[in-house]
Protein backbone atom coordinates (compact mmCIF):
# COMPACT_ATOMS: atom_id res chain seq x y z
CA UNK A 1 0.00 0.00 0.00
CA UNK A 2 2.68 2.54 1.25
CA UNK A 3 5.15 1.47 -1.73
CA UNK A 4 1.95 2.23 -4.34
CA UNK A 5 1.32 5.80 -2.77
CA UNK A 6 4.81 6.38 -2.72
CA UNK A 7 5.15 5.70 -6.68
CA UNK A 8 2.04 7.24 -7.70
CA UNK A 9 3.36 10.20 -5.45
CA UNK A 10 6.68 10.03 -8.06
CA UNK A 11 5.42 9.73 -11.01
CA UNK A 12 2.74 12.89 -10.22
CA UNK A 13 6.08 14.76 -9.63
CA UNK A 14 7.91 13.53 -12.48
CA UNK A 15 4.73 14.22 -14.61
CA UNK A 16 4.37 18.12 -12.93
CA UNK A 17 8.30 18.55 -13.48
CA UNK A 18 8.23 18.04 -16.80
CA UNK A 19 5.71 20.75 -17.56
CA UNK A 20 7.98 22.63 -15.53
CA UNK A 21 6.00 23.85 -12.48
CA UNK A 22 7.16 25.34 -9.37
CA UNK A 23 5.39 23.33 -7.11
CA UNK A 24 6.92 20.22 -8.80
CA UNK A 25 10.00 20.94 -7.73
CA UNK A 26 8.92 21.78 -4.12
CA UNK A 27 6.60 18.64 -4.36
CA UNK A 28 9.94 16.88 -5.14
CA UNK A 29 11.72 18.40 -2.17
CA UNK A 30 9.40 17.25 0.35
CA UNK A 31 8.99 13.82 -1.05
CA UNK A 32 12.87 13.31 -0.94
CA UNK A 33 13.18 15.05 2.43
CA UNK A 34 10.37 12.64 3.95
CA UNK A 35 11.13 9.75 2.32
CA UNK A 36 15.20 9.18 1.75
CA UNK A 37 16.84 12.21 3.56
CA UNK A 38 16.10 15.11 5.64
CA UNK A 39 18.98 15.76 8.19
CA UNK A 40 20.68 18.98 6.65
CA UNK A 41 22.48 20.45 8.93
CA UNK A 42 24.53 17.37 10.15
CA UNK A 43 25.68 17.06 6.56
CA UNK A 44 26.90 20.13 6.65
CA UNK A 45 29.32 18.60 8.97
CA UNK A 46 30.18 15.74 7.96
CA UNK A 47 31.32 17.47 4.64
CA UNK A 48 33.89 19.27 6.74
CA UNK A 49 35.03 16.24 8.35
CA UNK A 50 35.60 14.96 4.96
CA UNK A 51 37.03 18.03 3.14
CA UNK A 52 39.60 17.89 6.43
CA UNK A 53 39.99 14.26 6.05
CA UNK A 54 40.97 14.76 2.50
CA UNK A 55 43.10 17.96 2.93
CA UNK A 56 45.25 16.02 5.89
CA UNK A 57 45.50 12.61 3.88
CA UNK A 58 46.80 14.86 0.42
CA UNK A 59 49.04 16.52 2.60
CA UNK A 60 50.40 13.27 3.91
CA UNK A 61 50.92 12.01 0.69
CA UNK A 62 52.74 15.01 -0.38
CA UNK A 63 55.16 14.96 2.57
CA UNK A 64 55.56 11.40 1.79
CA UNK A 65 55.72 11.84 -2.12
CA UNK A 66 53.13 9.37 -2.98
CA UNK A 67 50.41 11.36 -4.20
CA UNK A 68 48.68 9.27 -6.52
CA UNK A 69 45.00 9.89 -8.24
CA UNK A 70 43.29 6.85 -7.33
CA UNK A 71 43.79 7.77 -3.56
CA UNK A 72 41.70 10.92 -4.91
CA UNK A 73 38.50 8.87 -6.14
CA UNK A 74 38.23 6.97 -3.31
CA UNK A 75 36.78 9.99 -2.16
CA UNK A 76 33.84 9.55 -4.07
CA UNK A 77 33.23 5.79 -3.26
CA UNK A 78 33.44 7.33 0.62
CA UNK A 79 31.18 9.55 -0.14
CA UNK A 80 28.61 7.16 -2.18
CA UNK A 81 29.10 5.08 1.06
CA UNK A 82 27.78 7.58 3.83
CA UNK A 83 25.07 9.22 1.36
CA UNK A 84 23.79 4.86 1.78
CA UNK A 85 24.61 4.82 5.19
CA UNK A 86 22.26 8.16 6.07
CA UNK A 87 19.29 6.99 3.82
CA UNK A 88 19.20 3.81 5.73
CA UNK A 89 19.50 5.20 9.22
CA UNK A 90 16.63 7.66 8.04
CA UNK A 91 14.03 5.04 6.99
CA UNK A 92 15.03 2.97 9.74
CA UNK A 93 14.14 5.77 12.56
CA UNK A 94 11.83 8.06 10.54
CA UNK A 95 9.92 5.10 8.40
CA UNK A 96 5.35 5.37 9.47
CA UNK A 97 2.98 2.41 10.07
CA UNK A 98 -0.22 3.25 8.68
CA UNK A 99 0.33 6.83 9.00
CA UNK A 100 2.15 7.05 12.09
CA UNK A 101 5.63 6.33 13.59
CA UNK A 102 6.68 3.12 14.39
CA UNK A 103 6.59 2.63 17.63
CA UNK A 104 9.03 -0.24 17.80
CA UNK A 105 11.88 1.40 15.85
CA UNK A 106 11.75 4.00 19.30
CA UNK A 107 12.03 0.95 21.35
CA UNK A 108 14.88 -0.95 19.16
CA UNK A 109 16.83 2.32 17.52
CA UNK A 110 16.56 5.04 19.99
CA UNK A 111 19.29 7.32 20.21
CA UNK A 112 20.36 5.36 16.83
CA UNK A 113 20.80 8.34 14.04
CA UNK A 114 22.76 9.90 16.69
CA UNK A 115 25.27 7.02 17.30
CA UNK A 116 25.32 6.42 13.49
CA UNK A 117 26.09 10.35 12.48
CA UNK A 118 28.84 9.68 15.75
CA UNK A 119 30.56 6.80 14.35
CA UNK A 120 30.66 8.84 10.59
CA UNK A 121 32.34 11.57 12.50
CA UNK A 122 34.29 9.62 14.57
CA UNK A 123 35.73 7.69 11.55
CA UNK A 124 36.63 11.00 9.51
CA UNK A 125 38.49 12.59 12.52
CA UNK A 126 40.60 8.90 13.75
CA UNK A 127 41.17 9.42 9.67
CA UNK A 128 42.73 13.02 10.42
CA UNK A 129 44.87 11.63 13.09
CA UNK A 130 46.09 8.84 10.99
CA UNK A 131 46.98 10.89 8.05
CA UNK A 132 48.79 13.41 10.42
CA UNK A 133 50.51 10.47 12.45
CA UNK A 134 52.27 10.10 9.00
CA UNK A 135 54.29 12.73 9.37
CA UNK A 136 54.78 13.18 12.85
CA UNK A 137 51.76 15.32 14.10
CA UNK A 138 48.67 13.12 15.65
CA UNK A 139 46.48 14.58 18.06
CA UNK A 140 44.60 12.38 19.39
CA UNK A 141 45.34 10.84 22.89
CA UNK A 142 46.02 7.25 23.07
CA UNK A 143 43.24 6.81 24.92
CA UNK A 144 40.43 8.37 22.67
CA UNK A 145 41.83 6.16 20.11
CA UNK A 146 42.02 3.28 21.23
CA UNK A 147 38.17 3.54 22.83
CA UNK A 148 37.18 4.75 18.75
CA UNK A 149 38.79 1.20 17.99
CA UNK A 150 37.13 -0.55 20.40
CA UNK A 151 33.57 1.19 19.44
CA UNK A 152 34.28 0.78 15.51
CA UNK A 153 35.93 -3.02 15.75
CA UNK A 154 33.97 -5.06 18.93
CA UNK A 155 30.99 -2.54 19.54
CA UNK A 156 32.41 -2.23 23.01
CA UNK A 157 32.99 0.53 25.15
CA UNK A 158 34.84 0.47 28.25
CA UNK A 159 34.12 -3.37 28.57
CA UNK A 160 30.01 -2.83 27.89
CA UNK A 161 28.39 -2.74 25.11
CA UNK A 162 27.76 0.41 23.51
CA UNK A 163 24.25 -0.48 22.63
CA UNK A 164 22.84 -0.97 25.77
CA UNK A 165 23.53 2.60 26.68
CA UNK A 166 20.80 3.16 24.66
CA UNK A 167 18.41 0.92 25.77
CA UNK A 168 15.59 2.68 28.03
CA UNK A 169 15.72 1.95 31.71
CA UNK A 170 13.52 0.40 34.20
CA UNK A 171 11.70 2.36 36.19
CA UNK A 172 13.27 1.63 40.19
CA UNK A 173 17.05 1.46 38.38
Amino acid sequence: MLLSIVFNQMLLVLAVISSGSQHALELAINLFNKYVFNDWDFVGFLVVAVFIDTLSGIYASWIARTLYSFRLRQICKKLGEYFFVLIIVHVLTHHLVDGEPNFWASIVFPGFKGFIYFLLIGCEVMSVDENLKKVGKGFLPNWFRSRMVSVQEEGTLNGQNILDAFQPKEEGR
